[in-house]
């Protein structure tokens, strides 16, 4: 099953790797799936409104907006795009199709050149054993960005370059919030446990810290408005119990075995995603659950091969189970916090099935928001009925964001309910195009249809679409604060810094040595 180079091992993971990119390409026409990316593509509209980098976000809750905090890496490789004229649509898809793909293969190359062949075998099977941990890899796609930016810091650090894994490091902060910290937390863990990476640790640790304050500077400023009264997905969590078994089951390995500090300090620094529950126990925070699910695997392997024909069959079974037929708990509140928990599980709930069969329960794609045969229509709409400068407003949250941002319109919705709008307004009365869903909730927006004056000026199977004549609220744009040519320019520092990392560190050891000699005296 496995020569001495471990070349097998590199063909069941490639396999894994392969069969998963096929499967993706298949479930491609749901994408982009989630509401998150539509808040994206809106964001990097904002950004080319800007004309950079914006600290204020005045294309959501308009015309008020509120301060902007999600780094910005993302929205700028998204707003090139904008700029070279790729349709919105399309550059979602994409980005949801290939960047887990290119995860998965950073996160098995990195296995496989520090560890083993087998381990990262492992580690594709674990990865691919939670349906939860799949979809945060397409939903969030800065944290997966931020973890594949994290994972060649490691990579970086491990190979003694300080200056490139303080510059990835630093590439984290500026791409996701919660990754950054959870491989920044790693990386002085790493420093603290592993004696040998002390220096080298500590030093990129702070390295990229100082790279990092102006925005986490931004952040302290308005640290004081964000709240997490509004999170709903703490009332949501999915648990892997034979996964978590393992994980635990590795844990006496990692401590008894210097080699895997490194899945130690990964465990200890996931805690940062508490706050967070949903993250913590099924998405960004199974990251590190992954990786130990995986070692136990790897040990038990190594066991089974020395025993009898049933031990190895059993270890196959169990690898098998992990990879198609794992069982899902699923444990849900309602978002409001009252009533009882409820309790479900889901068989054969593992990434591959669930891409493969996706009508098999509703929890698969009952979480997608792309429905073109509705958005398309009614973005041509809007984009009839209104000017660019000019807000809309649904009373159905989702489809306010959605709508806002394919059809180019600043919205007075608004996505991430941890910042709230600077002060009181009426989206109502601000929004020229106001979006009611053909629902019960239509008989109750008749009050606001008539107090308005709102006439409607088209439909579809699901929506209504009224005009508002009263309205003269418009989107204030607001220059950015970091342009797209000092952008341009900081991108190539870095980029120079990175490849002449060597030199730099040289240059930077002997005017330290200097400084340290002149004033010694």
């Amino acid at each position: 099953m496995e020569d001495r180079n471990g070349h097998s091992w590199d063909f069941y993971g490639v396999l894994i790797i392969i069969s998963f990119a096929v499967l993706q390409l298949l479930r491609s026409s749901i994408f982009p799936q989630f509401i998150d990316g539509y808040y994206h593509l809106q964001t990097a509209w904002g950004f080319c409104k800007a004309g950079g980098y914006s600290t204020w976000d005045f294309w959501q809750y308009a015309p008020v907006g509120r301060p902007h905090i999600y780094p910005p890496v993302y929205h700028l490789i998204l707003s090139i795009g904008l700029k070279l004229g790729v349709n919105k649509i399309v550059l979602a898809k994409f980005m949801e199709f290939m960047i887990p793909i290119v995860f998965l293969c950073t996160l098995w190359q990195f296995i496989r050149k520090h560890y083993t062949s087998r381990l990262a075998c492992f580690v594709m099977v674990s990865a691919l054993t939670s349906f939860s941990f799949y979809l945060s890899l397409c939903n969030n796609i800065p944290a997966t960005l931020a973890c594949i930016a994290g994972l060649f810091a490691f990579g970086q650090l491990f190979q003694g370059r300080r200056l490139r894994a303080a510059i990835l490091l630093a590439v984290c902060f500026y791409t996701h919030i919660g990754v950054s910290w959870f491989f920044f937390v790693s990386t002085v863990l790493l420093g603290l446990f592993t004696p040998r990476y002390r220096r080298i640790a500590f030093t990129a640790a702070f390295v990229s810290f100082i790279l990092a304050l102006p925005l986490l500077e931004t952040h302290l400023r308005i640290v004081h408005q964000v709240s997490l009264e509004g999170i709903g997905e703490k009332y949501f969590l999915e648990f892997k119990l034979v996964e978590y078994f393992l994980a635990f089951f590795a844990v006496g390995i990692m401590l008894k075995q210097a080699s895997y500090r490194l899945f130690l300090v990964f465990f200890i620094a996931s805690f940062v995603f508490l706050p967070y529950p949903y993250r913590f126990i099924s998405g960004q925070g199974y990251f590190a659950i992954l990786l130990l699910s995986a070692l136990g695997l790897d040990f038990l392997y190594e066991k089974a091969k020395a025993k009898s024909l049933f031990f190895r069959w059993a270890h196959a079974g169990l690898v098998a189970y992990c990879l198609f037929f794992s069982v899902t708990v699923l444990m849900e509140k309602k978002p409001d916090g009252a009533g009882k928990l409820s309790y479900k599980a889901y068989c054969a709930d593992a990434t591959l099935p669930d891409m493969l069969f996706p009508s098999r329960n509703e929890r698969i794609t009952s979480a997608s928001v792309w429905l073109p045969r509705e958005y398309l229509p009614l973005s041509k709409l809007i984009t009839e009925h209104s000017q660019d400068n000019e807000i809309i407003y649904s009373s159905l949250p989702v489809a306010g964001i959605v709508l806002a941002s394919i059809s180019d319109r600043a919205s007075a919705n608004g996505l991430l309910p941890e910042i709230s709008p600077q002060g009181v307004f009426y989206p109502f009365l601000a929004s020229k195009l106001v979006i009611f869903p053909k629902d019960s909730t239509l008989q109750e927006a008749m009050r606001f249809i008539h107090g308005y004056q709102l006439k409607k000026v088209g439909e579809t199977d699901m929506f209504k679409v009224y005009v508002n004549p009263l309205a003269t609220a418009t989107m204030k744009v607001r220059k950015a604060d970091v342009p797209f040519v000092w952008l341009f320019v900081i991108f190539l520092s870095g980029a120079l810094c990175f490849w002449q990392d060597k030199r730099m560190e040289e240059g930077l050891t002997k005017f330290s040595n200097f400084l340290l000699t002149r004033y010694a005296k």
